[in-house]
C-alpha cells in the first residue's frame, strides 16, 4: 500500500488522536490540525505527525493545510456551534480539492 498524507481536524481530542495514531500505525502521513500548541499536539509531533496550528473556519489559512493531502478526517468535537462548521467542511474540501495536488 502507497503511503499516503491525510489530514486530521480536531487531532488534538479523543476521537482525532486516535484517529492519528491509527493512521500513523498504518504507515501514512499525518497533518493534524490543532488549534493551538500544547502537550496534547506535542505528543502528536512526538509520535510523527505533522502538525499545523489553526481553524477550519480560516479558509485561507485551509489552503495552505490541505496542499498535498489525499483524505480529510473531520474529527471535530460535539459543542455549540458545531452546526454551522460541520457544513462546510465538504464544501471546502470540494473547493481545496485543486489545490491539495
Amino acid at each position: 500500500m502507497a503511503r499516503q498524507r491525510f489530514l486530521v481536524t480536531g487531532a488534538t481530542g479523543d476521537t482525532g488522536s486516535h484517529t492519528v495514531e491509527q493512521l500513523l500505525a498504518r504507515g501514512h502521513q499525518v497533518r493534524a490540525l490543532a488549534h493551538r500548541e500544547d502537550n496534547r499536539s506535542k505528543r502528536l509531533q512526538d509520535i510523527g505527525a505533522e502538525v499545523v496550528i489553526g481553524d477550519c473556519l480560516d479558509f485561507d489559512a485551509m489552503h495552505t493545510v490541505v496542499k498535498g493531502v489525499r483524505g480529510a478526517y473531520f474529527c471535530y468535537p460535539i459543542r455549540p456551534g458545531i452546526l454551522r462548521r460541520r457544513p462546510t467542511f465538504p464544501m471546502r474540501r470540494r473547493r481545496l480539492a485543486s489545490i491539495a495536488s
